[in-house]
């Protein structure tokens, strides 16, 4: 079961990375590390709920980047649907 400043924790770094527009790795370790030294010595957080919250923070990483790169290619394939639509309905005006 997951403890109130784990919940916390998270909920923190996810406000600070949706603020930062173009975040890299290292900025988001950076982030997270001061997120959790924050809550090194509240609760009575031990070293291994502090190791176990970076390992899943770092996974949460790769899971952003796939989202991203997914989404990027969401809306290049939705720009390339626009222009289709767009070419069909002007060549359609044009024929009447």
């Amino acid at each position: 079961m997951a403890k109130s400043w784990m919940l916390k924790a998270r909920a923190e770094v996810l406000e600070a990375v949706e603020k930062i527009n173009d975040i890299d790795k290292e900025q988001y370790i950076k982030l997270v590390q001061s997120v959790l030294k924050q809550y090194a010595g509240k609760a009575g957080a031990s070293s291994v709920e502090m190791a176990h919250m970076m390992k899943d923070f770092q996974t949460a990483w790769s899971h952003m980047q796939a989202a991203q790169k997914s989404g990027a290619k969401a809306a290049k394939g939705a720009k390339r649907t626009a222009k289709k639509v767009a070419k069909k309905a002007k060549k359609a005006v044009s024929k009447k």
